[in-house]
């Protein structure tokens, strides 16, 4: 297990899960995420009824139980028990009863402070639905020691998937006893950063992943004007004034230029597919596909005016995102889904030149960007997988009309180096243009 992960011995008997705790922990924290379930388990778990959370004391004796079920959850202590309903934490089902989606919950409870914290989707403070100040049974909760989760109405075979999985993936069923829910993270968005501490801001409880740093590192360096810098080199611009921001705004707004182009056929290739035709963008993939990322490592995305992303997540990577040009608006999710009271985001901001923003399995995976400014704005995105992780997902996942649909993530510009790209726009516009 990782250093942020608590320590306990786990043992699958019959129809539960017995967790016991190798120290009094005063914080538990609980993250149960179904979607995380084997592709192949994920008809079994169709057949999920009920998730039982009992919080036991070195008696056994149940101090506090947390029943996950279809359209409601219920939280009982003693002879006090509560009844909540909101959808977000819930097993959600449609009018026939059938289990169209499991977002799952997270459940935080800290024994110091007497304080539990229900949510749905990433465990964070924006995805919080309820909390609950549990004074009245100050005893019960202090005493507890051990977690059973019980399961109903599901086959037997599909409990330790709940609790392993391929190594370096995400389990189903996650344990924390150290603070991995951090109640006030740090900004997702830094302007003008300057370096990886600053983009932590030094808010949250532990540093940042190196994954992140190390993208960090390769990010910080680029500029457009350091590009256009490295690539012109290689011939003469023919009298170009603009540099390369220009020059992309200039061909991917002019019809029949050439990033104009490739921006219609995606658009009507979208139309076709019943999306909107301004859910699109170009890719373009700097160097080549490597094992360390799903598709290319980095790649300089070009977002017209009015064109925007679909909801996305990004196959489990650590990414950065770096705005080289222009403002673009990022919304970030608690998890993807495609049940409509699920895809309202938690969070959304405004990013302009030099901004950057992070992403991590864990925090920030899903997101939607859109340009709605005139100017046409270019980011670099970075990605890179966990070390740790063996099941690399190759391709993305999105939600489009309701639906779940994958892509893979690759260039819009197969086999073309950027020097050559940036050499035919500086032809395409001198060619449009005449030098005053």
């Amino acid at each position: 297990m990782s250093t942020e992960e608590a320590v306990f011995q786990s043992q699958v008997l019959d129809q539960r899960i017995d967790l016991t705790f190798e120290q009094d922990e005063k914080l538990i924290i609980i993250e149960l995420n179904p979607q995380m379930v084997q592709q192949e388990l994920k008809p079994q778990f169709q057949q999920l009824n009920t998730i039982i959370f009992r919080y036991l004391d070195y008696a056994l004796q149940n101090c506090l139980e947390i029943q996950y079920k279809k359209n409601q959850l219920i939280i009982t202590s003693q002879q006090a028990t509560v009844k909540l309903t909101d959808k977000r934490i819930v097993m959600f089902t449609n009018d026939k009863d059938q289990l169209v989606d499991a977002q799952g919950i997270w459940i935080y409870l800290n024994k110091n402070t007497l304080d539990l914290m229900i949510g749905y989707g990433e465990a964070r403070i924006e995805t919080q639905v309820s909390i609950y100040k549990m004074e009245s049974v100050q005893k019960n909760i202090k005493a507890i020691t051990s977690v059973v989760i019980w399961q109903e109405s599901i086959p037997i075979n599909i409990l330790p998937s709940l609790m392993y999985s391929h190594k370096g993936s995400l389990r189903p069923v996650r344990i924390h006893t150290k603070d991995h829910f951090i109640p006030s993270l740090s900004e997702v968005i830094l302007q003008n950063c300057q370096n990886i501490f600053q983009l932590n801001q030094g808010k949250q409880a532990k540093q940042l992943a190196a994954e992140i740093e190390d993208l960090y590192q390769s990010a910080s360096q680029v500029e457009l004007q350091k590009i256009e810098q490295s690539e012109s080199s290689q011939y003469p611009q023919k009298g170009a004034r603009f540099g390369l921001g220009e020059l992309i705004h200039h061909s991917v707004t002019i019809p029949g230029c050439k990033l104009n182009q490739i921006l219609q056929k995606k658009k009507a290739t979208a139309q076709q597919n019943g999306l909107d035709p301004y859910m699109s963008y170009l890719r373009l993939g700097l160097g080549h596909f490597n094992k360390d990322s799903a598709g290319h490592q980095f790649v300089l995305e070009i977002w017209p005016f009015k064109h925007y992303s679909s909801i996305h997540d990004h196959a489990g990577q650590y990414g950065l995102v770096k705005v080289l040009q222009g403002v673009i608006d990022i919304s970030i999710y608690a998890i993807l889904s495609n049940a409509k009271h699920l895809m309202n985001p938690i969070k959304t901001l405004t990013c302009n030149q030099n901004d950057m923003t992070w992403l991590s399995p864990k925090l920030n995976q899903v997101h939607q960007l859109k340009n709605f400014y005139p100017q046409t704005t270019i980011t670099l995105q970075c990605y890179k997988y966990s070390q740790k992780s063996q099941n690399k997902v190759q391709n993305f996942a999105y939600v489009a009309n309701e639906q779940y649909k994958k892509f893979n993530p690759v260039s819009d510009f197969p086999d073309i180096e950027l020097h050559q790209i940036f050499k035919e726009l500086v032809a395409e516009y001198s060619n449009l243009h005449t030098q005053k």
